[in-house]
């Protein structure tokens, strides 16, 4: 598939938003972070309203300085000078553009910065001052490193802004690296000469990476084991309300029945936190950074990474799409804590906090326990056999499978649960064994 010519700053910057992510990824794990940058070129003109930018595309010597060793000397041209925070395009590389913020002088951005990237290759570009005013906008020439095509879609997606389109920042990725590109329904496929990578999308987004585990599989596996939990958090506490210190990563679970006034102490890690219809990760929220209660959230965003589900990597997403996707639920297997509350942490955010305490953890299986939590509600796109599958796993029972559906035999206490599989979910009932 041929990707469609650029009519639009937007259209730029998206065709080259995976390949810079790549770029910066790769760059970074080769020569590690950038501790300061020479340069040796040309300056632009005096400054004042009426001046150009100097020669088009002016040589410049570029010496980088990192952590350790002697600086590494890479070519490079200035596409660009911002003076008095004012971009002027100084390069040939605009030409044959009609799109109006690559041919006139506009406000410097990092949207700009995107798509000089763009133009020249999505090699890095470096800002070297002048003085107060005056800065060259650099583009480093020397080929970039690259990584492995799995690896370099997960590094791009997770850096992709939700501004772009996926579809075309794929295409642009494709054309950028001389990739095979197939489209069927909701599945792209991109391919090189050894490597071939099938994307699943929905809603127009990235929700799985082939080569893991797909979303839709860690969400069944711990849908019904993470039902029971909330109904024996249900259970003890009606009307649940929980208040956490995030300074001792603790919580005290209440309710607000005047018949239960007990409180229960328990470990609380938050996940995420939800603020203006805006789902953040712990770990990419600020305000969480060093808190003891988010020792548990870096291993869901390498989860994330490992299996390619960009929801587990991406910092933030729209709450109403984190929670259709079910993400607290996939927070459970990995992490290991399988009770939640939704706890105001100030008037503008909620945290999404998981629990732990002996108290909570569940009591031996009775048929009324199960056949309670397979009437849980559940996505009726799941894969609903796997996810009882899992559920008997967790709790330690044998599930007999039969065509039209399965049944949980507890032989110890002389019953069993039949479960009928339909079109819109899972019933079960309890009875007594033969």
């Amino acid at each position: 598939m041929e990707l469609p010519h650029p009519s639009s700053l937007a259209d730029v910057i998206t065709d080259g938003m995976i390949a810079q992510a790549d770029i910066d990824a790769a760059v970074r794990a080769s020569f590690g972070p950038v501790t300061g940058v020479e340069f040796t070129g040309p300056a632009p003109t005096a400054p004042g309203p009426e001046a150009d930018s100097g020669e088009l595309d002016a040589p410049v010597e570029v010496r980088l300085h990192g952590r350790t060793g002697d600086p590494v000397p890479v070519q490079g041209v200035r596409l660009a000078v911002i003076r008095d925070g004012v971009w002027t395009w100084a390069t040939t590389r605009t030409e044959g553009f009609s799109i109006p913020e690559l041919r006139e002088p506009q406000p410097a951005s990092d949207d700009l910065v995107r798509a000089a990237r763009t133009l020249f290759g999505n090699v890095p570009v470096l800002l070297a001052p002048h003085d107060d005013t005056v800065i060259s906008v650099i583009a480093v020439t020397d080929p970039p490193p690259s990584g492995p095509l799995r690896s370099a879609l997960i590094s791009g997606l997770s850096a992709l802004d939700e501004r772009f389109g996926t579809r075309r920042a794929l295409m642009g990725f494709a054309a950028f690296r001389g990739l095979g590109y197939w489209e069927d329904g909701e599945t792209v496929t991109v391919a090189d000469t050894s490597e071939s990578v099938a994307l699943t999308l929905r809603d127009g987004r990235v929700t799985d990476i082939a080569g893991g585990m797909r979303l839709d599989d860690v969400r069944a596996d711990a849908l019904y084991y993470s039902a029971e939990h909330q109904l024996l958090l249900d259970g003890l506490f009606p009307g649940t309300r929980v208040t956490v210190d995030l300074s001792r990563a603790t919580a005290e679970v209440t309710s607000d029945s005047p018949r239960h006034d007990d409180a229960l102490h328990a470990r609380a890690q938050v996940i995420a936190t939800v603020t203006g219809g805006t789902w953040t990760w712990a770990w990419a929220d600020p305000n969480l950074t060093g808190s003891p209660a988010v020792q548990l959230i870096g291993g869901l965003e390498r989860f994330g990474l490992d299996h390619g589900i960009p929801a587990l990597f991406r910092p933030h997403l729209p709450a109403e799409e984190a929670h259709r996707l079910g993400l607290t639920d996939v927070a459970k297997p990995v992490t290991g804590l399988w009770t939640h509350a939704e706890v105001p942490l100030n008037p503008e955010t909620t945290g999404i906090v998981l629990l732990d305490a002996e108290a909570l953890r569940l009591p031996p299986p009775t048929a009324q326990a199960l056949t309670a939590t397979l009437h849980a509600p559940a996505d009726p796109s799941l894969d609903l056999r796997r996810a009882v599958g899992a559920y008997a796993g967790y709790r330690g029972v044998s599930l007999v499978h039969a065509t039209d559906g399965a049944v949980i035999p507890l032989p110890t206490a002389g019953e069993r649960v039949t479960l009928t599989f339909g079109p819109s979910g899972v019933t079960a009932e309890m009875g007594r064994a033969d």
